[in-house]
């Protein structure tokens, strides 16, 4: 038995394919306007999920950068610092060949060498407590200001030096499960305990202005043993440095990445939406033609 069709259910389908085809036609409207093949999660349930996993990816690779550059900048800082010291312990050298040389130096001579090796002493003093946003960059986790701190007492007067340092390394995440040490402690550069390079110039001037030859010799190995120190220390630095900087460049890299597979999921191809929207319409415009002649007058209409 065939079903009855009549006008009202003619009407209604053709109304039911109009509006569909407008909504069709609105949603790539809408795209094009926003750029974004996702406006809503049941647009695309998958590429929703995938692009809130790539958003989360991509923050977290950003930290992994910054983490990376202010490490950078803590070793930065160290590198300057030890090429200073070097230098400085360089000069050091000098005058204890020079100070060692007995036949050449009366003691006037031997008293302007000590006023320059304690002049230096107190600039690698100085350089020992050399600070990065507040902190001390020899002073591995400590809390406090400086990394070295020194207190003069007795008759005559005895300079000690102590070190502040924290006992932990500072750390920074630069990648998944990847921690670059960017700490330095002080004890690795300036020696520990009251082994340290001051005390050791400290004794270097003592000996130098009572004229003990003995002593003076001693400085030279103790210069020596200093400057290996902080080459030691440089060349850790450095390799610590390089490793960032790979990384950084690494991750870097998977930002760019990361965004252009974001971009895959969200983003739409303007040139083949346009060609859509083009469809959509003709195909909108098309459905309005064939619906107007699809619908017959009513009786209504006739007895019009």
């Amino acid at each position: 038995m065939t079903g009855r069709v009549t006008n009202r259910t003619i009407a209604q389908t053709s109304l039911n394919g109009l509006q569909s085809l407008a909504a069709q036609n609105q949603k790539v409207k809408q795209e094009m306007s926003s750029g974004k093949a996702i406006s809503k999660p049941s647009d695309d349930v998958v590429g929703t999920n995938n692009a809130l996993q790539f958003r989360s990816d991509i923050k977290t690779n950003e930290q992994y950068v910054r983490s990376a550059q202010n490490g950078a900048s803590w070793l930065a800082v160290q590198d300057g610092t030890l090429q200073s010291v070097s230098s400085r312990m360089g000069r050091l050298k000098e005058l204890a060949v020079l100070g060692a040389n007995t036949g050449a130096n009366n003691q006037t001579a031997l008293d302007a060498i000590a006023i320059e090796v304690e002049g230096i002493k107190d600039d690698i003093f100085g350089l020992s407590n050399t600070t990065y946003l507040g902190r001390p960059v020899f002073g591995a986790s400590t809390d406090g200001s400086v990394a070295f701190t020194k207190s003069t007492t007795g008759t005559p007067p005895v300079t000690t030096y102590a070190y502040q340092g924290g006992a932990a390394e500072v750390t920074r995440r630069v990648a998944p499960n990847t921690d670059v040490q960017v700490s330095t402690a002080g004890t690795e550069v300036f020696g520990s305990g009251t082994d340290n390079l001051f005390a050791k110039l400290d004794t270097f001037v003592a000996a130098l202005k009572s004229g003990d030859s003995a002593k003076i010799q001693q400085a030279n190995t103790d210069i020596d043993d200093g400057s290996k120190l902080v080459r030691a220390s440089l060349a850790n630095v450095g390799s610590r440095a390089q490793q960032i900087d790979r990384l950084s460049d690494l991750a870097t890299d998977r930002a760019g990445d990361l965004k252009n597979s974001l971009t895959t999921v969200e983003d739409i191809d303007i040139a083949e939406k346009s060609i859509e929207f083009n469809m959509a319409n003709v195909a909108y415009q098309a459905s309005l033609a064939v619906t107007a002649k699809a619908i017959q007058p009513t009786l209504v209409d006739f007895l019009r």
